[in-house]
């Protein structure tokens, strides 16, 4: 069994999870179970949703493809503004460490992708059941490196660090609309 290609959409849908968790690692001010948590809800939601988008296939995909775009990068965007302005704010209270919600649209913003790819994937000759795993487990693993990196930054940064992971959602905001 050729296993190069499930990696590659693996990992080519984790990276948006390796990059906003880069953003959210330099939030969590050294905490660690956040970036635990957020890595494990992006496989979770990425598995599921590359089930999610196989299974579903063609029916939904007329409706999804006029309005993922729009809709992902309107959540990237909103929290990207939002870690830019706390980024500003001169108060010295220790960063929020976890914020389930945002942590869930971050999980849903990052998924679309994986849903699409499922749709598609329902042409491929690859093992089904291998790549969805595979698009669990990196995505975990990459959000664990970019979580833990995001730390590093923060610690060395501080909390003006936000503003960095706020473009760095911005900027994927603009991919995910544009691209």
């Amino acid at each position: 069994m050729n296993l190069l290609q499930p990696f590659l959409i693996a990992f080519s849908l984790s990276l948006d999870c390796f990059a906003i968790s880069i953003s959210q690692g330099i939030k969590t001010n050294k905490a660690i179970k956040p970036i635990i948590f957020l890595s494990i809800l992006f496989g979770l939601f990425q598995a599921s949703m590359f089930v999610f988008g196989f299974y579903t296939g063609g029916v939904i995909f007329s409706i999804y493809s006029t309005f993922a775009n729009i809709i992902a990068s309107i959540l990237l965007l909103i929290i990207g503004i939002k870690m830019i302005k706390e980024g500003f704010e001169d108060d010295e209270e220790e960063i929020k460490v976890t914020n389930i919600k945002e942590y869930l649209i971050l999980s849903i913003a990052t998924s679309i992708d994986a849903f699409a790819a499922g749709i598609s994937f329902t042409t491929s000759k690859e093992n089904f059941i291998i790549t969805s795993l595979l698009v669990g487990l990196v995505s975990l693993i990459m959000s664990l490196i970019g979580g833990f990196s995001g730390n590093i930054i923060g610690e060395k940064f501080g909390k003006r660090s936000e503003i960095f992971g706020g473009l760095i959602l911005i900027g994927l905001a603009i991919k995910t609309y544009f691209f």
